[in-house]
């Protein structure tokens, strides 16, 4: 019924790497500066500032609590590290929130009354 055939292989022969060789390669071009990013650096120096306290808060809530406030209970020492983890995160959403100053992005075009969703064209009958 069906039936395997035998793979074609071909090994380079000189005169296909020679041409190969020949060819220039295009330079790539460099990217632009990162001088003019879009991104301000106020928001980067909020994102670094909420990333470091997820990290060590909780970590310093678990440990300074599990000895000094419970006694060697764990349970609720991670219990009180994983409120600190969402006093953070909800803190960082009303911060970016509060940012926001409710423009659109300069990079968005203006249009005026125009649906973005395409619509069919209209094919006008001649009689």
């Amino acid at each position: 019924m069906s039936q395997v055939r035998a793979r074609k292989t071909t090994t380079p022969s000189t005169s296909n790497t020679e041409a190969l060789k020949e060819k220039p390669l295009k330079p790539v071009p460099k990217r632009a500066a990162m001088s003019n990013a879009a991104i301000p650096t106020s928001v980067l120096a909020k994102l670094a500032f909420f990333t470091i306290l997820i990290f060590t808060l909780p970590i310093g809530v678990y440990f300074g609590t599990i000895d000094n406030l419970f006694g060697g209970e764990s349970l609720y020492s991670a219990i009180c590290a994983v409120v600190a983890a969402n006093v953070v995160l909800i803190a960082y959403v009303i911060v970016a929130f509060m940012e926001d100053d409710g423009t659109p992005a300069a990079s968005a075009p203006a249009s005026s009354n125009k649906n973005p969703v395409a619509q069919p064209e209209e094919k006008k009958k001649d009689i």
